[in-house]
């Protein structure tokens, strides 16, 4: 069974020490004596420097970072909330119904909200829901597989190489029976 990101991270926090000798304390300590406080620059330096891998550094980076508040992956109903505020709030009922149609592929399933777009999980993930200017990007785990179609475009700007298809969908409209078939195959062939 594949464990959620919270789980994950939570693993590599127990095994930081043991992989680098000096466990999360340790990490957050020598990230606050850098005085860099940008994440992005944190986590390069953590790298570039120290040897971290990159997931680890992000941990390290955020834990300082944060300084003990709750994560903000920890409110999954407040970051897509924030996605889909302001100028991106009509795209809100196409997001809840691409999610909709997701949950009821199987009880696998998990949706795992970030803070700039929304992962649909199963044993690895599937597709990603990602509001932009002119509706929702469905990003679609789909390979070699996907057929022709002139609103499935070939993509590699989604932040993770998994995602291979998009679709623009601007109404709840557009969520027609291709949309459907194409989240059906990502689903399929990432179990």
């Amino acid at each position: 069974m594949a464990c959620t990101p919270r789980q994950m991270q939570a693993a590599i926090k127990r095994n930081l020490e043991a992989k680098t000798g000096k466990d999360l304390d340790g990490w957050v300590e020598l990230a606050r004596k850098t005085g860099v406080r940008d994440r992005r620059a944190l986590v390069a330096l953590l790298e570039s420097r120290h040897g971290l891998g990159r997931v680890s550094a992000g941990i390290v980076a955020d834990e300082l970072l944060r300084a003990g508040s709750t994560c903000a992956y920890e409110e999954p109903d407040r970051l897509v909330a924030e996605l889909y505020s302001g100028a991106r709030a009509a795209w809100r009922p196409v997001h809840d119904r691409l999610v909709a149609l997701a949950a009821a592929l199987g009880d696998d399933v998990r949706v795992e909200p970030c803070k700039t777009y929304v992962p649909l999980m199963r044993a690895k993930q599937f597709a990603v829901l990602e509001p932009k200017t002119g509706g929702v990007d469905l990003g679609l785990a789909l390979g070699t597989a996907a057929g022709s179609a002139a609103r499935l475009r070939r993509t590699r700007s989604t932040g993770t190489p998994r995602i291979t298809h998009v679709v623009t969908i601007a109404s709840v409209r557009e969520v027609d029976a291709e949309v459907k078939r194409w989240l059906r195959a990502a689903y399929d062939a990432n179990g």
